[in-house]
């Protein structure tokens, strides 16, 4: 019986399947949209920053109180 030789380990340019009729894959420059994700994640970060501050000075202007729970919530901000 004869062995069968390995199959080569797929490479960067190696398609995982057969693209849709008329659709040309570019392997060159494919398309991205990474920029849609930073996008959205600045849009994120602008509210939760305005959220975090509102509370902020609602905690200690307003209450005249900053207690361990608002210390927590700034400094959990502060590494996002």
């Amino acid at each position: 019986m004869a062995s069968l030789p390995a199959p080569a380990p797929p490479t960067p340019t190696t398609p995982a399947g057969m693209p849709p009729p008329g659709v040309i894959p570019n392997y060159e420059n494919p398309e991205s949209r990474a920029y849609e994700a930073v996008a959205a994640g600045a849009v994120i970060m602008s509210i939760m920053l305005i959220f975090v501050f509102m509370r902020v000075y609602a905690r200690a202007a307003v209450t005249k109180t900053f207690g361990s729970d608002d210390c927590k919530t700034f400094g959990t901000e502060l590494f996002i």
